[in-house]
């Protein structure tokens, strides 16, 4: 099939700009792979851009390319694959100033950490920022805080001491125990600015500064 006309095609049917997961995506070009042996394949180029400066999880942006290709397969009967031109100029995982302000204010209400039964254990905190990872599925906010004291059944102890139980608590308890009791608060923001998929989770942790 003419390359124009798949291009005319794919814009008929999903618009010339697109906006997948907030940002921009537009299809700059379609060029033919041909091996012998193989059926022809179409690779479409796309163009990232983030003129309204949203947060964006890339991961979340390809799988988008990725289903409106395999319904563009169905609905031309095309084989394709699709390359992003400035991939590399754009940040995998990225907050705008009002969401990074969202996640440090969620960060900053959370004065102590409680934990434990008999005992009970109590770890007081200060929250001085926070890093962020991701593994394509998985995206991490690590609370990077400051101990500022701790208590074992109210009574003033060695705060490293505490920490040191509250690691046995952690590895004693379900890999998303921070999470779920502790900065559930975080779902609220990233839903709103990345999105709530079921193809990949979030989890929050603490990073103690001793």
């Amino acid at each position: 099939m003419e390359i124009s006309r798949l291009k005319r095609y794919f814009n008929e049917l999903f618009g010339e700009n697109l906006t997948l997961s907030g940002v921009l995506v537009s299809l700059t070009d379609i060029s033919l792979i041909t091996i012998r042996g193989k059926r022809d394949t179409y690779m479409f180029v796309f163009e990232i851009t983030n003129p309204n400066d949203v947060s964006f999880y890339l991961q979340t942006v390809r799988w988008s390319i990725q289903d409106l290709l395999t319904e563009f397969e169905v609905y031309i009967g095309v084989k394709t694959q699709y390359h992003l031109l400035n991939e590399s100029e754009n940040p995998y995982l990225y907050f705008n100033n009002d969401a990074k302000t969202q996640i440090q204010s969620v960060l900053d209400g959370i004065k102590t950490i409680k934990f434990g039964n008999l005992p009970k254990y109590e770890i007081f905190i200060d929250s001085v920022g926070f890093k962020q990872y991701y593994d394509d599925e998985l995206i991490q906010i690590y609370n990077q805080v400051v101990p500022v004291g701790g208590t074992k059944d109210g009574i003033d102890v060695n705060v490293r001491d505490v920490i040191e139980e509250y690691y046995d608590f952690l590895e004693q308890n379900e890999t998303y125990y921070e999470s779920e009791n502790i900065y559930q608060g975080l779902d609220v923001v990233l839903n709103e600015t990345i999105g709530n998929r079921e193809d990949f989770v979030y989890e929050y942790r603490t990073n103690f500064i001793l």
